[in-house]
């Protein structure tokens, strides 16, 4: 099974609604972004997420059967601000289309499923050439001990510092996701 939920593909598999998951190197649970990015993610030494891009900002909605609380680059401006007051290392992975309304500090090539995105980085200096995200992550939890994933879907980010003997902060929109990582998750270590 793929271990990344995207909104380029329908996804029919159903996991059990959950709204969190102890798990043995980390915990995960259900946030809506619309609220602020949630208080656990401060005990995290990097943040790192994959965005929605804005037709997944409806569609990861739709999937968790809510309605998105404001427009999409409004949320991107508040993720913005908030990751630049965080003073916490960030990388969030999204299109170009997302730059403008999330102000990073600075941004770097990354390619994403095989797919072409950039990097937007707090706290973090950018790299030379276009870097995969899986070996980003396995990078970053080389050198931190806990990732904070704001929008962690089916969990890669936790997956790849839990199986680096590291810990996790995860959440995502949709409570399914959490049931996901709930049945995946012992097999991560």
């Amino acid at each position: 099974m793929n271990d990344y939920h995207t909104a380029l593909t329908q996804d029919t598999t159903r996991w059990p609604v959950l709204d969190m998951h102890m798990g043995l190197r980390g915990v995960s649970f259900q946030a809506d972004l619309n609220s602020g990015i949630p208080e656990a993610m401060y005990n995290a030494d990097i943040w790192y997420t994959d965005l929605p891009w804005r037709v997944g900002y409806f569609e990861f909605a739709k999937r968790a059967g809510v309605e998105q609380a404001q427009p999409y680059t409004k949320l991107l401006k508040s993720i913005g601000v908030a990751v630049a007051k965080a003073k916490i290392p960030a990388i969030l992975i999204t299109g170009k289309h997302a730059i403008k309304s999330l102000s990073p500090e600075s941004i770097a090539n990354v390619t994403l499923n095989n797919g072409e995105a950039v990097a937007c980085l707090w706290g973090y200096k950018p790299w030379v050439g276009t870097v995969n995200t899986v070996a980003l992550l396995k990078n970053l939890a080389a050198e931190y001990q806990c990732v904070g994933d704001f929008c962690c879907g089916y969990g890669r980010a936790g997956k790849i510092f839990a199986e680096a003997g590291k810990g996790y902060v995860m959440s995502d929109l949709n409570g399914e996701c959490i049931g996901y990582i709930a049945a995946h998750e012992r097999k991560w270590v």
